[in-house]
């Protein structure tokens, strides 16, 4: 019985290799995988509270702590009470980690030029496509609305 290998085993294997090559090109500049995808948020969304990062990056709020204070160890993140609540901290890029971003985005884009290069622009936009069609399907409504 010769049966194919499952699709959620494919995407899975996909997600391991990917995870662990960026793990090594950022290894070269002292991030983690894990550090480098929070600088991500933040970069996109501006000003999160750390609760906010913990649950788009689905961590714990203490795991997310150890992340921002990595960061911030590395004055690549600030920390600063919100406006109307001083108990909130917002976590920002700073201008550091701004600039260590945008050196990391070049390593991934080359990275996933690599990885993904075998694709055409047609059948990566249609990858993407499906990609972000099942992660919506897959996703709770709770899931969605963050």
């Amino acid at each position: 019985m010769n049966k194919e290998a499952r699709t959620i085993y494919l995407i899975r294997q996909v997600q391991l290799a990917s995870r662990n090559a960026l793990h090594e090109r950022l290894q070269s500049v002292g991030l983690t995988a894990s550090l480098y995808t929070a600088m991500s948020m933040l970069g996109r969304r501006g000003e999160v509270s750390s609760a906010a990062l913990a649950r788009k990056l689905e961590i714990t709020p203490q795991s997310m702590n150890e992340v921002i204070a990595a960061l911030e160890q590395k004055k690549l993140v600030s920390r600063d009470e919100a406006p109307d609540n001083r108990r909130v901290l917002l976590v920002k890029l700073t201008a550091a980690g701004r600039r260590q971003l945008d050196a990391c985005d070049e390593m991934v884009d080359v990275l996933e030029g690599e990885i993904l290069g075998c694709l055409s622009r047609k059948e990566l936009a249609a990858m993407r496509e499906v990609l972000l069609k099942i992660l919506d399907n897959a996703r709770t409504p709770a899931e969605a609305d963050s």
